[in-house]
């Protein structure tokens, strides 16, 4: 609570922020928001001078009979992370907890789809954590900045795919679930299969607002909720919170201090809250599609790595086998790549054997030429070009009957050839 002193301070200060008279800086409408994603689970909110923090992680367990009595919806529950001993912040987390889980998961409306958690009925689902913490509270406002991280870290969040497996084979064990079911849930690697968002059905976020002197104030500040809520004679302001979601539909109204308020001021807090609720998920929505790029452009460069790695891998492999058929005396010739229409057989087979021992006049083992043009081997050699298993319609020697004709013996014989076939077509 604050001393009367400074709140009657703060009675005249106010005010006077608000005109910017007395040489006083009048007040923006509205202070800047600025938001971080941090690890594809994580928000951080910056409000002015507040900052808060949302942190969202999911547990595979068997359903809470607490929360569900058909064994089908998963939870999704708010709490303060701050440490016990430091009790004013672990106040305001523990009462934007309550406010959130109320919009999110109330009687009347729920914000996310509980069956959408549901691995199977009765024996897996999702249980969803939001973990609020506030860093730094000296601009007020706390309520409102764990809100828009709390939406910001949940849009952002992708749990991992599972599937059912009924062979036994590939299972992720949970603690705590039936031994006859533990091994058919298979929580697959974000590497193999793209995690999935959550299924929000609206985005609610809560608003806070300051009223005097008949003017509404957002986001107010410490110093702007004391002026609200000191006495002033016959007149006193007031502060209330709205939850508001993006078809402006109002789920909590709570007046948080100061007198009585007016259905008109109650009615332009709810118009404001809505106008508020729409610049901040633009603000959002730039946010998270800008953390998308950056995702893309990550794996983007990861994968280019990966194949920069296989390349250098391979040539390294390349030089390695060259070195030890250097150092085995083969020399393998490399071949020109076949064209279209004049397949060159020669040369794709370049084996040769160095400082091989022969005897003297003798024919060397391999010849320097294959298949050989002349001599008693050519014949033998072209032959065993085209194989006992090929075809005659799939043979080169078929299709091109001068590819392997060398002397003018055997083009005139190939010629013929193709002459007798193409008479025996057209009869």
């Amino acid at each position: 609570m604050r001393a009367p002193a400074a709140a009657a301070a703060s009675v005249t200060y106010v005010p006077c922020r608000l005109s910017g008279s007395s040489n006083i800086p009048a007040r923006s409408k509205h202070r800047s928001v600025h938001i971080q994603i941090r690890n594809n689970n994580s928000a951080v909110v910056t409000l002015g001078r507040t900052q808060a923090t949302a942190h969202v992680r999911a547990v595979l367990a068997p359903p809470s009979s607490r929360h569900t009595r058909t064994g089908r919806e998963g939870t999704l529950r708010f709490r303060a992370a701050s440490a016990p001993h430091e009790e004013a912040l672990a106040s305001l987390e523990a009462g934007a907890a309550r406010v959130l889980e109320r919009a999110f998961v109330g009687r009347q409306r729920r914000a996310l789809d509980l069956e959408s958690l549901c691995v199977t009925a009765g024996k897996r689902v999702w249980h969803i954590e939001v973990a609020l913490a506030i860093t730094c509270a000296d601009d007020g406002c706390a309520t409102e900045a764990l809100g828009i991280a709390a939406v910001a870290a949940l849009r952002a969040f992708r749990r991992p795919e599972v599937s059912v497996d009924t062979t036994g084979a590939n299972v992720t064990h949970i603690d705590g679930a039936d031994d006859a079911h533990a091994d058919k849930v298979v929580v697959h690697d974000p590497r193999d299969r793209e995690p999935v968002p959550l299924s929000l059905l609206t985005q609610p976020l809560p608003f806070q607002f300051a009223v005097l002197d008949g003017v509404i104030i957002p986001d107010p500040t410490p110093l702007e909720v004391a002026a609200a809520s000191a006495p002033r004679g016959a007149e006193t302001g007031s502060e209330v919170m709205v939850v508001v979601n993006e078809r402006g539909e109002v789920s909590q109204l709570a007046k948080l201090g100061g007198g009585a308020m007016s259905p008109d001021a109650i009615n332009k807090c709810m118009t404001a809250a809505s106008r508020r609720h729409e610049e901040i998920m633009k603000v959002i929505d730039e946010t998270l599609a800008s953390h998308e790029k950056a995702k893309i452009a990550a794996r983007i460069r990861r994968h280019g790595a990966a194949v920069a790695a296989s390349r250098k891998d391979d040539r390294a492999m390349a030089a390695a086998s060259a070195s030890a058929n250097a150092a085995s005396g083969m020399v393998v010739d490399a071949a020109p790549p076949p064209t279209q229409g004049n397949h060159n057989l020669a040369g794709t087979i370049g084996l040769r054997r160095m400082d091989a021992p022969t005897l003297e006049g003798a024919p060397p083992a391999v010849p320097d030429a294959w298949p050989p043009s002349h001599g008693p081997a050519s014949k033998t050699a072209k032959s065993s070009v085209i194989g006992p298993d090929d075809t005659p319609a799939n043979t080169d020697a078929q299709r091109h009957p001068t590819m392997l004709a060398e002397d003018p013996s055997d083009l005139e014989d190939a010629l013929l050839v193709k002459k007798a076939k193409k008479a025996k077509r057209k009869s």
